[in-house]
Formats: structure tokens, sequence, C-alpha cells
């Protein structure tokens, strides 16, 4: 998302007079289970593969958007849109490596449940 989008999203949520809205960092690890189609410019219809696998997620704590957060601190006004997008950013990469292993990364270990296989 562009700093733009996340600071509509930011005003829509903080909006006087409702009840703010909570952000939260989440990943998910779905190629699994519905991975492209080996082409592209499929017709209506085309068929698609779909696996019957597990899948990874994480949330993470729930973002503070203030600009009174410590993500903003010593950050100009005009660059508080940008501040607030790059932590976004951060936090939602590491829920990304907190499931990198069951995205197939043979670098990473990766516990699965018991009885869990890898496609």
């Amino acid at each position: 998302m562009t700093p733009d989008a996340i600071e509509m999203m930011r005003k829509f949520g903080t909006k006087k007079g409702v009840q703010p809205t909570t952000f939260y960092p989440m990943a998910m690890a779905t190629f699994d289970i519905m991975p492209p189609p080996s082409t592209v410019g499929g017709a209506l219809g085309e068929e698609r593969v779909v696996n019957y696998t597990g899948v990874g997620l994480s949330l993470g704590e729930a973002l503070d958007v203030s600009p009174d957060a410590s993500w903003a601190e010593g950050v100009e006004a005009d660059g508080l849109k940008a501040a607030l997008a790059q932590h976004a950013y951060d936090k939602v990469f590491r829920e990304y490596e907190s499931i990198e292993g069951c995205m197939g990364s043979v670098d990473k270990e990766f516990s699965m449940p018991a009885g869990g296989v890898r496609p």
C-alpha cells in the first residue's frame, strides 16, 4: 500500500465521533492452497488447482497509528505519512518472518503439527 492509502485508512479509523479502529499487522501464507495458474490470461471457467493443506497465519500486536507514537518521534509533519507506512510495513514484514518456514523456505526451521504434510 502507498503512504497515501495508509493515511486514508488511518483517517477513517480515527475519525471523531466513531469508535476508533484498531489496526493489526497480519501475514498469511496460502500459496499451497491455490497457487497461481501456470499461464496468464485465463478464460472464464479456466481450471485451477486447489489443494487441501494448512496455511500460515500470524497476527501481531495492535499498531499505534497516532502521531504521538514512537514511530513518529523526530519526524517532520510532511514525513508522517511515509513514516507510518514504513512502520506498518516493518511490522507486517516481521509477521511474515515468523511464518517463513511454512512458505517453503529451506533455510528456516518450521515446526509442523503432528501429521502435518507439505504438498
